[in-house]
């Protein structure tokens, strides 16, 4: 796993009420959640009450929306990671990992995710690394191992969009494989046949999988599957 060249807790952000503006505005994001840009100085670890901080990478390239994911939900909520903590490339990972899944048809668990993640924790920032051994499956097409000028870029925003109660971690927690019969050894078979690419997603497959609530052209027009074999 690639090293961020910063520390967490010593991260700020440059963007400006401008960007922001016209950032709420093409992501759909409302004005009663009441995003704002971190005043001078301040850092993600340093939101305010009632805030949380949110990487506009996390949107741009990790294909989330809000309402959040309930499956992003249950990851961070199981492993205790508050959002303002995940990086932007376990934020992908996740989402790569959910949407890859529904457009085969199946609905996503933590258990099967267990199967191919583990936590990991780089320079106060939590993400996820492929479980190690030989013959553990993978999910993706090649390794996203580093991501640049994502963690500059974040605003504050209602905490009601992540309305999960956890603590700022210090490391990340041991998880053991999950046992035989919690999971689909066929579903596994599948995401390791026909992995997936990191990338950023059209909102109309982001629409179809259940990530995005903010694309439609009629009652006729239909968005297709490009995201396991994208088009060249």
């Amino acid at each position: 796993m690639g090293r961020d060249t910063i520390q967490l807790e010593g991260a700020v952000s440059t963007i400006s009420g401008e960007y922001l503006l016209e950032f709420t505005s093409e992501y759909g994001i409302l004005e009663n959640l009441h995003p704002e840009v971190p005043g001078l100085g301040e850092t993600i670890v340093d939101f305010p009450e009632g805030k949380v901080g949110v990487y506009t990478r996390f949107f741009e390239f990790a294909n989330y929306r809000i309402p959040l994911s309930q499956f992003l939900f249950d990851i961070l909520g199981h492993y205790q990671i508050h959002l303002s903590q995940l990086s932007v490339i376990g934020a992908a990972k996740v989402s790569n990992f959910e949407i890859n899944y529904r457009v085969h048809n199946i609905i996503p668990t933590l258990n099967l995710f267990r199967v191919f993640y583990i936590p990991s924790f780089n320079s106060g920032w939590m993400s996820f690394c492929k479980r190690p051994g030989k013959n553990t499956p993978q999910c993706y097409i090649k390794p996203l191992d580093s991501l640049k000028n994502w963690n500059n870029r974040f605003f504050w925003i209602d905490e009601k969009i992540f309305p999960t109660s956890v603590d700022w971690r210090a490391g990340a927690p041991r998880d053991e494989m999950p046992i035989a019969g919690l999971y689909s050894a066929a579903d596994v078979t599948l995401l390791n046949t026909d992995r997936a690419p990191f990338q950023r997603l059209p909102e109309n497959l982001l629409c179809l999988v259940g990530l995005s609530r903010n694309y439609y052209l009629g009652d006729d027009v239909y968005p297709t599957n490009g995201f396991v074999h994208p088009d060249p």
